[in-house]
C-alpha cells in the first residue's frame, strides 16, 4: 500500500508484509533476473574479446572475393605449404629410402592438398554456428545464487515482518515493523537504474551492472515505479539489449 505523506504528493509510504512465502517467491524471481543480467554481461564481454573474424563468421567481409578467401584461408595456407614442400622435394636428390624419395613427397603433397580443400565447407559452417551462438558461462548461475543469498539473508532471518519504506524525493528510509517494534535498517539516497519485479525493485549503479546496489522488497505498486521515474531513476533495458 502506497499513500501520500502529509499534504505533499511527493513523499510516499510503501509497506508490505514479508513472510517466508513472500521471500521464497522473491528468491526465485531474483535468481531469474540476476542470472539473465549476468549471462548478458558475460556474453557482451566474451564477444568483445573475440577476434573480428570470429565475431562475424565467414561473411565478415564486404566484398564476395574476400568472403571466399576468408572461408578458405586455412586451406589456402596449407596448400601453399604443400606446394613449398613439393618445390623443395623436386630439388632434393633421390634417396633409396621411400620417406626421402620424390614419390613420398608427391604422396604427402597430394594428401595435404586433399585434406586442405575438401573439409573447408564444413569448417566454414562450424565458424558460422560458433559465432551465432551467444557465449555461455557455467559460473553465472552460482554467482546469481550467491548474490540472492546475500541480498535476502537479513530479511530471511527477521521474517515475518512489515517492510516499510518512507520515500521523500530521492531519499528513502527502510524500517522493519515486528509487532510494536520498529527497527530502521537503512537511510540512503536512491539513484541509478531500476528493475521492477513482482516482489521487489532493484537499483543498479549503471544500466549494465551485474550486481544491484539496493533491494527494495514490496508488492507490485505502479505509483512507486512512477515516483522513481519522476526523480530520474530510469528503467533498465532488458538483459538481451544490455
Amino acid at each position: 500500500m502506497l499513500t501520500p505523506e502529509g499534504a505533499r504528493a511527493t513523499p510516499l509510504r510503501l509497506s508490505t508484509q514479508v513472510d517466508a512465502a513472500f521471500l521464497e517467491d522473491a528468491r526465485q524471481e531474483l535468481e531469474t533476473v540476476l542470472r539473465a543480467r549476468l549471462a548478458a554481461l558475460h556474453a557482451r564481454r566474451a564477444l568483445a574479446l573475440r577476434p573480428r573474424w570470429m565475431r562475424h563468421g565467414t561473411s565478415f567481409a564486404k566484398w564476395p572475393i574476400l568472403r571466399v578467401v576468408g572461408s578458405r584461408a586455412w586451406a589456402i595456407g596449407l596448400s601453399l605449404l604443400s606446394l613449398a614442400g613439393l618445390y623443395l622435394a623436386v630439388g632434393a636428390p633421390a634417396d633409396e629410402s621411400f620417406l626421402a624419395s620424390r614419390q613420398a613427397d608427391v604422396a604427402f603433397f597430394t594428401t595435404g592438398l586433399l585434406v586442405a580443400w575438401f573439409p573447408h565447407r564444413r569448417w566454414a559452417a562450424w565458424v558460422d554456428r560458433y559465432t551465432a551462438r551467444r557465449p555461455r558461462s557455467r559460473i553465472v548461475a552460482p554467482v546469481a545464487r550467491m548474490q540472492v543469498r546475500t541480498l535476502l539473508r537479513h530479511a530471511q532471518q527477521a521474517a515475518p515482518f512489515e517492510a516499510e519504506y518512507l520515500v521523500d524525493g530521492s531519499r528513502a528510509v527502510y524500517a522493519r515493523m515486528a509487532g510494536e517494534r520498529r527497527t530502521v535498517v537503512w537511510e540512503r539516497a536512491l539513484a541509478g537504474w531500476r528493475h521492477t519485479g513482482e516482489h521487489f525493485t532493484l537499483l543498479f549503479k549503471t544500466e549494465a551492472a551485474g550486481a544491484p546496489s539496493v533491494l527494495i522488497l514490496h508488492a507490485p505498486c505502479p505509483a512507486f515505479e512512477a515516483h522513481l521515474e519522476a526523480v530520474g531513476i530510469q528503467a533498465c533495458a532488458p538483459p538481451s539489449d544490455l
